[in-house]
């Protein structure tokens, strides 16, 4: 997956809890999905506390780990942005 944007977030749960992080919007094509032409995109949420220190950047080719609950559990840097 290639990040193509990032927004920075910082709010509050209903039980007041403040959550920082990021959601990351990312480009892939999928040789192997016979439905899929051309480039899909999709968006995550990333905890800060979940990117243990890892800042999204513009470019940057990643892969998302997920946990057994489907939420993700931290991202890999593949390739760094140019």
């Amino acid at each position: 997956m290639k990040v193509i944007g990032m927004k920075k977030l910082d709010f509050q749960t209903p039980e007041n809890q403040t959550i920082k992080g990021y959601k990351v919007f990312c480009t892939y094509s999928n040789a192997d999905d016979k439905n899929l032409v051309g480039t899909a995109c999709e968006d995550f949420f990333i905890s800060e506390n979940k990117a243990s220190g890892w800042l999204p950047k513009v470019g940057e080719e990643i892969e998302i780990v997920y946990n057994k609950y489907g939420k993700v559990d931290h991202v890999n840097v593949v390739k760094s942005a140019a």
